[in-house]
């Protein structure tokens, strides 16, 4: 999630987040990118060094994603292991549109940005549940 602070500082964070998922849809879906993040992710679970090198590059991606989350007022009151836990899925749902662009290349991004749009702006901003 690259440009995620850049967002952040133009909207509120929740926004920025949620604007995300609609990049996230145009760029884990890409053609050009998915056999080469497919292989990475391959590699890794396969080879102990690139598998390590795999999980600093996560870790960094959580790390901007937690900043931005802990900005948004209604997410300040997750517990460590509740931000973790969003943080997780929101990276899960980014990461397996590269499974869904093989699975199912016709899929309707438009939609599915629109549907994790919803999801991501639910796990941060709705505290009821």
């Amino acid at each position: 999630m690259s440009h995620i602070e850049e967002r952040s500082r133009g909207a509120g964070p929740a926004d920025a987040l949620v604007e995300e998922m609609r990049h996230a849809v145009r760029t884990r879906t890409d053609p050009r990118h998915v056999p080469l993040e497919l292989e990475i992710l391959a590699e890794s679970a396969r080879n102990r060094s690139v598998a390590k090198f795999f999980q600093r590059a996560d870790r960094a991606i959580h790390e901007k994603i937690e900043g931005v989350v802990e900005a948004i007022p209604s997410a300040r009151g997750l517990s460590a292991a509740e931000l973790e836990a969003t943080i997780d899925v929101i990276v899960a749902m980014s990461d397996g549109l590269v499974f869904r662009a093989v699975g199912n290349p016709k899929m309707n991004k438009e939609e599915v940005g629109k549907v994790m749009q919803r999801v991501v702006r639910f796990l941060v901003e709705d505290r009821k549940s």
